[in-house]
C-alpha cells in the first residue's frame, strides 16, 4: 500500500520567491509612482509660469493699448512709461496719467506696475525671467527704437518665463487711441 503525504504548506523556499517577486514588483510601482509625481509637479510649475507670464502679457497690453504715441512712451530695456486717458462721467477726456511698468529692483523676478497717484507699486507678476519693450521705427518695419514714432505706434512686449526659458511670450501692440490731448504731468524724479 502507498502511503500519502499530507499537504501541509509551503515550503521556506517557495515563500522567499513569493516575497522577492512582491518586492520587486512593488519597488517597480513605486518607481514610477515617483516618476509620475515629479512629472507632475514640473508639469504644474510650468503651468503656474505660463500663467504668471499670460497675466503680465494680458495686463500690459490692456494697458498699452489705451495709450497715444503723442501723449508719449518712454521705453527702456526694461521699463515702459507711458500716459493712458482719463474720462469724466459723461464719456469725455479731460486729461491723461502716466503708468509705469518695470522689474523690481530688489527682485529681478518680479514686475512691477505704478500708475499716477498710487503711493505703491503692485506686483503683477512674481516668475519673470526678462522683460523687454521695444517701439517700432518708421515704416513699421523693425522694432528697436526707444521711442515710438506717430507714424507707427507700435510697442513689442517680449516676456521670458523663469525656468521654463523656452517660454516666451512676444505681444506687438499697437496703440489704438487716436484722441487728442496733451499728456499730463510726468513723473517726479524718483517717483518711478
Amino acid at each position: 500500500m502507498m502511503l500519502m503525504r499530507a499537504n501541509k504548506g509551503y515550503t521556506l523556499i517557495e515563500v522567499m520567491v513569493v516575497v522577492l517577486l512582491l518586492g520587486l514588483l512593488s519597488s517597480a510601482l513605486l518607481g514610477i509612482l515617483i516618476n509620475s509625481q515629479v512629472f507632475w509637479d514640473k508639469g504644474q510649475n510650468k503651468i503656474s509660469e505660463q500663467y504668471e507670464a499670460r497675466l503680465a502679457m494680458d495686463t500690459i497690453v490692456k494697458d498699452l493699448r489705451e495709450s497715444n504715441t503723442y501723449w508719449g512712451v518712454t521705453i527702456s530695456t526694461s521699463e515702459i512709461l507711458f500716459y493712458k486717458p482719463d474720462f469724466n462721467s459723461s464719456g469725455y477726456l479731460t486729461g491723461t496719467h502716466w503708468v509705469g511698468y518695470k522689474i523690481n529692483p530688489s527682485n529681478s523676478h518680479q514686475m512691477l506696475r505704478k500708475e499716477q497717484g498710487d503711493t505703491d507699486y503692485a506686483a503683477v507678476s512674481n516668475d519673470i525671467e526678462n522683460i523687454s519693450f521695444a517701439c517700432s521705427t518708421d515704416g513699421c518695419v523693425t522694432f528697436n527704437n526707444n521711442t515710438c514714432p506717430a507714424n507707427c505706434p507700435r510697442v513689442r512686449v517680449t516676456i521670458t518665463a523663469k525656468k521654463d526659458k523656452n517660454f516666451t511670450l512676444v505681444s506687438d501692440v499697437v496703440l489704438r487711441n487716436q484722441v487728442s490731448a496733451s499728456a499730463g504731468e510726468p513723473p517726479e524724479e524718483g517717483e518711478f
